[in-house]
């Protein structure tokens, strides 16, 4: 590998780590229901993250920089290192980097540039005609079948696909897509491989036109294969019998003699069926590694699922990345199998007798107000989750690694003694802790829990959150990195290092005997109401601190506060900020800001009130230093906010507030405002969220922009250099002029 691309592979690897980050943290937020859900994380297929889109148009960047690059980037970078960026909006063929007129090489090249684009991760949409399996050479197929990925409609698809007779021949140029659009979510990639790609090329972008348009616009040089290329036999494709392996190797050779049939599936396919029955009977299905299921599957009888895993067998797949099954007997679930499934979603009765899960990522129990009885076993099932179910025998999931539950009820948690990550939200009846004394992450919050055990010793522990538990009057967890305590009125005696990650203890009022904290990463007293002495000591013991503050008094302690602590302030009242925010204060969060303008708009109406309360701008002034800030009720001019980062703006809706300055803050990088009136100005940061504003506004070198229930005229005057411009619900906003914008979505009937 040159070191050149192994130099860029790390800054591709960098940007690929902070999308796995997003992911997990999408997925936490996404488990906690949150009300307030983060715009960035929570957009459809259309809307794509920032770092999901940045990793894919840097990688899409590099590769066309150079042919150097063009070659080598994706061999250094990991097998399918872009499976959890969403990449449907690629929708051309655009591998015309190398093309030249004529070259007998096409049909070759045309493969290798495919397989580069599934190595990378790509997955391919069943319809796509470049994958008839008719036209196709032994080395694609053998290469294809380790790290191919193929998203089917139905199992419709799956059995046309299985007979070697793909929906392709009645699909039109834009069925041929090659995008997860309908997977509702991939799962992340291996974390290592030794693999490499098999060819040093990178092949096509998620979808192409028709194979016929793309060979006649597009003839590259033929490439040489690296040295690590497998050199896979014909047999690998595994043929039925003798004959059909003998059929299909005639049919490869074929194609692969003549390159301008295989580059047309089209007329392969034509030639296949003048062949009569024999060619198209005996090629075998173009096997893959996995696959995604766009439909669920609803099953009556055991006939289905037993259909289901002879089609599995027969495409040779080790996962099925996503499947919906819903289940309606009690007799039918009664014994099945269920394995090598990614997310599965599971609707079927409560009553399930003697069934297996093997090898699930996770499995997600979809039935509402459900009484749960399931025996049998579980082997390498990661996570299982219940919304509103009352559980009452588990038995059959002994041994899964993570547990969750939201509003449910669990009598007995003794069939959770072996999982290493147990979640109660909201739930009700559950007593026995002691018996999860082996978990590595335990998270209670709320619902009816009281322990039988008054003293709760959890020696492997590293993540403790008890909230609103009853009974506990010790707790002992010599491992933990996260504390979080909450509530437990009865706690008079606790244990755990005195170095954390995290700490975060409120409502224990009889909490006496503790450890004295050395130091901790952040320290989080949101939910009590420090002193000032207090404030100051947590301050030189942490590296980061929550605080919310109600008082002048700790507003003034800010600044007394070690330099060397990033402080993240809450202050429900803008009036309190008289004096400036030391540098070290990074976040602040403020609201009531309606009286203040209220007061400089009409001050006969607040009449002597109004002369005690601070200007907007005196209190912008004072938070020049902050990175993150949010206000509540504003209105005005925020160019005072020379140092920020982040800002988020909320608009109080019984004034009329506009918004101006944005063009002068020089280090914006996200910003979200909501029911403003601009006034013309420029705005460029990285990411822009805009919702229920009016005016005009224009924006520049930005690398998405959301506009959202926009009902009242907004102008959007120029929008220069935009990687994406999202239009949702919004039949007042007009874009009158768009100058380099990579995607632009008008989804004038939705809402958000």
């Amino acid at each position: 590998m040159n070191n050149d691309a192994g130099a860029w592979a790390l800054v591709v690897q960098v940007l690929l780590d902070e999308v796995d980050r997003l992911d997990k943290v999408k997925q936490e937020r996404f488990e906690e229901k949150e009300s307030e859900q983060d715009w960035r994380r929570y957009v459809d297929i259309d809307n794509f993250p920032i770092a999901e889109v940045t990793a894919i148009r840097t990688v899409r960047s590099l590769m066309f920089s150079c042919k150097h690059l063009y070659t080598a980037l994706p061999e250094a970078l990991p097998k399918w290192c872009l499976r959890n960026c969403k990449m449907s909006f690629v929708s051309v063929w655009l591998d015309t980097f190398r093309g030249g007129p004529g070259d007998i090489g096409d049909a070759a090249w045309l493969e290798q540039r495919f397989l580069v684009y599934t190595w990378l991760g790509v997955q391919w949409h069943s319809t796509c005609r470049f994958l008839d399996a008719q036209a196709r050479t032994p080395l694609f197929r053998d290469t294809f079948s380790r790290y191919g990925q193929v998203v089917f409609r139905d199992m419709r698809q799956m059995m046309l696909w299985v007979q070697g007779t793909p929906d392709s021949a009645t699909a039109t140029s834009t069925a041929t897509t090659s995008t997860a659009t309908g997977a509702a979510k991939t799962t992340p990639a291996s974390a290592t491989t030794t693999e490499t790609p098999a060819s040093t090329t990178s092949a096509t972008p998620a979808a192409t036109t028709s194979a016929t348009s793309t060979t006649a616009t597009t003839t590259p040089a033929a490439t040489t294969a690296p040295a690590t290329e497998p050199q896979a036999p014909v047999t690998s494709a595994a043929p039925a019998s003798t004959a059909a392996t003998a059929t299909a190797a005639a049919a490869t050779t074929t194609s692969t003699t003549n390159p301008a049939s295989t580059t047309n599936p089209a007329s392969t396919a034509t030639s296949a069926s003048a062949t009569a029955t024999t060619t198209t009977a005996a090629t075998p299905c173009l096997r893959l590694s996995e696959f995604s299921l766009q439909n669920g599957i609803t099953v009556k009888s055991k006939q289905p699922l037993q259909a289901w895993s002879e089609l599995v067998r027969e495409l040779g797949a080790q996962k099925c990345q996503h499947l919906d099954l819903t289940m309606y007997s009690a007799e039918v679930c009664k014994g099945m199998c269920l394995e090598n499934i990614g997310d599965l979603r599971l609707s079927c009765p409560g009553e399930l007798t003697n069934v297996t899960f093997r090898n699930i990522d996770s499995i997600l129990f979809d039935n509402d107000s459900a009484t749960f009885n399931i025996t049998g076993s579980s082997h390498n099932v990661g996570k299982v989750s219940f919304y509103h179910a009352t559980l009452e025998d588990l038995s059959g999931l002994r041994g899964v690694r993570a547990f969750s539950m939201q509003w449910s009820i669990l009598n007995d948690v003794a069939s959770l003694c072996d999982t290493e990550e147990v979640r109660l939200f909201e739930s009700d009846e559950v007593a026995d802790l002691s018996a999860l004394q082996h978990v590595k992450k335990l998270d209670v919050i709320g619902g009816d829990v009281d322990s039988l055990q008054d003293t709760l010793t959890f020696p492997n522990a590293e993540f403790i959150c008890l909230r609103g538990v009853g009974g506990i009057t010790a707790l002992h967890a010599p491992k933990a990195k996260h504390i979080d305590l909450g509530g437990l009125f009865e706690l008079t005696e606790g244990s755990w290092p005195r170095e954390l990650d995290y700490y975060d203890v409120h409502y224990c009022s009889h909490l006496r005997r503790k450890p004295r904290l050395k130091h901790v990463r952040v320290h989080d007293l949101r939910h009590r109401n420090p002193s000032r002495q207090q404030l100051v000591s947590a301050s030189r013991q942490c590296d980061r601190l929550y605080v919310t503050i109600e008082a002048q008094a700790k507003v003034d302690a800010l600044t007394q506060l070690a330099p060397a602590c990033d402080v993240y302030a809450t202050i429900p009242d803008a009036n309190m900020i008289r004096t400036e925010l030391p540098p070290n204060v990074k976040q602040a969060k403020t609201g009531r800001m309606a009286m203040m303008v209220m007061a400089q708009q009409r001050p006969e109406w607040f009449g002597r009130l109004s002369s005690e309360m601070l200007a907007a701008s005196t209190v912008l002034a004072n938070m020049q230093h902050v990175h993150e800030v949010e206000l509540e009720g504003f209105s005005g001019d925020v160019s005072p906010l020379r140092s920020v980062r982040k800002l988020k703006l909320v608009a109080d809706y019984d004034t009329a507030a506009t918004l101006s300055g944005l063009s002068q803050l020089q280090h914006l990088k996200e910003l979200e405002a909501i029911g403003f009136k601009f006034t013309g100005e420029t705005i460029k940061a990285d990411s822009m969220n805009l919702k229920e504003c009016s005016g005009t506004v224009s924006f520049v070198d930005t690398n998405a922009v959301y506009i959202g229930n926009c009902k009242k005229e907004f102008v959007v005057t120029e929008a220069r250099n935009i990687g994406f411009l999202i239009l949702s619900g919004s039949p007042g906003c007009e874009v009158k002029r768009k100058v380099n914008v990579s995607k632009f979505v008008n989804k004038a009937n939705h809402f958000c």
